[in-house]
């Protein structure tokens, strides 16, 4: 692969799974085991829900551009994290 090729295939490729791997995988579940600790009273379905906001939160300060596009993200979070 070229250097072009290779810098193509990490940033639509790799880059986007690790991102999903990240947010979607690894800080739901943490934010779960965390959340579980913290809030015992809340039923399961309410912790997830929070930490699907959290995560949605983070990824949305994760693709600063601007104060409208961490919006959108945040809902683009929620979305996929449902």
């Amino acid at each position: 692969l070229t250097k072009e090729s290779s810098l193509i295939f990490f940033t639509v490729i790799i880059g986007p799974i690790f991102e999903t791997l990240i947010f979607q995988i690894f800080l739901i579940k943490g934010f779960i085991i965390l959340f579980t600790l913290f809030f015992e009273a809340l039923s399961e379905v309410k912790i997830d829900i929070l930490a699907i906001i959290a995560s949605s939160l983070l990824f949305g300060i994760a693709h600063y551009f601007s104060f409208y596009y961490i919006f959108m993200m945040f809902i683009l979070g929620l979305f996929f994290g449902m």
